[in-house]
């Protein structure tokens, strides 16, 4: 049986951990998600460390990159180090909608194309490889699964449109981690770009903080203009040079309606709230 656990507070992965009793646990990384109910990335890696407490013994996979996580011990489980154990990347190559990583699994070095665009991806790739080894999966298997792997419904779900307009609705939710991916992926598209972003939420005291980052990211990306949605982005507008601000979705639609955006290429990215899938669902309707 597999599930995912989500928390916003201390000692709810906990009691989940206790009703599931896993055998194998997984901790992708240590973000900002949900930071403003949790006061500060310590409580959040502390919050999923509580995945510990319902296991008896088995094995824990962590991020060997993240900063929290790769310090973790524990003399209840076994500890494995996604990046640092079995699986060690060499080389990235980033694409418009594909990656290509050079990795080495047991001293053999192997090329893998998948379809999983952006630099933060690489580490998902790395957990599936370990976790499938530990499985006894055998590795052509594995890879074969990896490369004909596409993207579930608006997470990074790229779109062809009408006019030689390519979307790609990242929509489902947002935070600073997964932006810095979508940054990633608009800097290797040599095409007018335009970003629409909502902004995050559940920030409380970092919300100034993590905006003003995400914005100074999004101002490095060459040849991009940037549409901000709503009053948690549009605060900080002042930062970009090339930026249209719009109270609401409806008031970016019209807008949309009114203005050519043939040969584009346009990435929505922003918290559920914010209601960016309308206007997903007004590009994929012209």
């Amino acid at each position: 049986i597999l599930t995912e656990m989500g928390m916003n507070h201390l000692e709810e992965i906990r009691e989940l951990s206790y009703m599931c009793k896993p055998d194998i646990s997984i901790i992708t990384n240590i973000g900002s998600s949900h930071i403003g109910y949790l006061n500060g990335k310590k409580n959040i890696f502390k919050a999923k460390m509580e995945i510990l407490d319902g296991m008896n013994n088995g094995y824990l996979f962590v991020n060997g990159y993240d900063k929290y996580l790769k310090k973790v011990k524990s003399d209840k489980v076994n500890v494995i180090k996604v990046g640092n154990n079995r699986v060690v990347i060499n080389d990235i190559k980033l694409f418009e909608n594909f990656t290509i990583i050079n990795i080495t699994i047991d001293k053999k070095e192997y090329t893998i194309k998948y379809y999983l665009p952006g630099i933060s991806m690489t580490i998902n790739i790395l957990f599936a490889i370990e976790i499938a080894l530990y499985y006894k999966i055998d590795i052509n298997s594995i890879i074969d699964s990896i490369e004909s792997f596409k993207p579930s419904n608006k997470r990074l779900d790229r779109i062809e449109l009408n006019n030689n307009i390519t979307l790609i609705d990242d929509s489902y939710n947002a935070s600073i981690e997964s932006l810095m991916n979508d940054l990633s992926i608009l800097k290797v598209i040599d095409k007018d770009k335009i970003l629409i972003f909502g902004g995050f939420l559940e920030l409380g005291k970092y919300n100034n903080k993590i905006h003003k980052q995400a914005i100074k990211e999004i101002k490095k990306v060459p040849n991009l203009e940037t549409y901000l949605v709503g009053t948690s982005a549009s605060k900080y507008a002042y930062i970009l040079k090339h930026k249209k601000v719009f109270k609401d979705s409806l008031e970016l639609i019209n807008y949309l309606k009114e203005n050519n955006l043939n040969n584009k290429v346009i990435l929505i990215k922003g918290s559920r709230l914010v209601g960016l899938d309308e206007v997903v669902n007004y590009l994929t309707s012209i």
